[in-house]
């Protein structure tokens, strides 16, 4: 048996059935929530609170810190860390990209995708025919923050024609983490995402892509060129990939308009092979190892 203990984590965070308590099951067999960071064996801490910081110093050997935003560890000077980011910071560091936490590994409801439909939908090549693709609506874009590349690409693909938007600077958010079934019910209607990342730094890939390719809908992301350590190219438009608004516009408008190319973009998968969580668990329990033998 292990004893975890959370500490500010997200704004609905369950502590019995989420990523991370699997994975620790999976490892250990039994894990038992703490209450009380002194009892406790090994401490998740992340920053959606105000008390991590005293977490982070006064219980450090024993601490993991989780960051699932484009931040870097060593500002916490955290022991260990479990981050986006590809670099080990002398093997002290885990990479966890976010899109990892949306599979349901272990079969218990912590994740909202299935192995099984991530290898029919992401891994597998699509079926789509061009008359599968020709009642899809244009695009459809989903965000809060009014990133520059976003609201730059959105006015790109408005000269083209009208796209759904929906977020708080439109005035109809609707609370996607709550539900993401009709998030993604909405994005399947449409031949396109629109959804780049509100932040940009090698190893930053979240849950965007993903999500996109799952409601059958083409992602417009944009992401450094190391997101092919995780995702095919083939399978969206990068918007790094291009120097222009006026090829972006030329692209899109040239796959929604000929419905062959766009159903062979969509068949695409978005994963060369199928996804694995046994490297991180190994990592996570050479990590854990060296908590409890500290």
């Amino acid at each position: 048996m292990i004893k975890l203990y959370f500490c500010d984590l997200y704004p609905g965070f369950n502590q019995e059935r989420n990523f991370f308590t699997s994975c620790f099951r999976c490892l250990f067999g039994t894990v038992k929530i703490s209450s009380d960071p002194d009892e406790a064996d090994l401490i998740i801490a992340s920053i959606f609170g105000d008390s991590h910081k005293d977490v982070i110093t006064n219980y450090r050997p024993k601490t993991i810190l989780w960051l699932g935003e484009n931040i870097r560890p060593n500002i916490y000077n955290p022991r260990y860390s479990l981050t986006c980011d590809f670099y080990d910071y002398s093997s002290t560091n885990t990479r966890l990209p976010l899109w990892f936490l949306e599979i349901d590994w272990f079969n218990d409801g912590a994740g909202l995708f299935s192995l099984e439909s991530i290898y029919n939908t992401c891994v597998r090549p699509g079926t789509f025919s061009s008359s599968c693709v020709s009642s899809k609506e244009f695009c459809i874009t989903i965000f809060n923050n009014t990133e520059g590349m976003r609201m730059s690409a959105l006015s790109t693909l408005m000269t083209l024609r009208p796209v759904s938007r929906y977020g708080k600077p439109f005035g109809n958010w609707f609370p996607t983490t709550a539900s993401y079934g009709e998030k993604l019910k909405r994005m399947s209607n449409y031949a396109f995402n629109l959804c780049p990342e509100n932040s940009f730094s090698p190893g930053y890939y979240t849950e965007k892509a993903l999500h996109s390719k799952m409601a059958h809908c083409v992602p417009i992301y944009m992401a450094d060129p190391y997101f092919k350590n995780d995702f095919r190219p083939q399978a969206l438009l990068n918007l790094y990939d291009y120097h222009s608004s006026s090829k972006l516009a030329e692209d899109v408008e040239y796959y929604f308009s000929n419905k062959s190319a766009l159903a062979e973009l969509l068949n695409q998968p978005l994963f060369s092979s199928m996804p694995s969580v046994k490297s991180f668990l190994y990592s996570l329990y050479r990590t854990s190892i060296n908590i409890l033998s500290r």
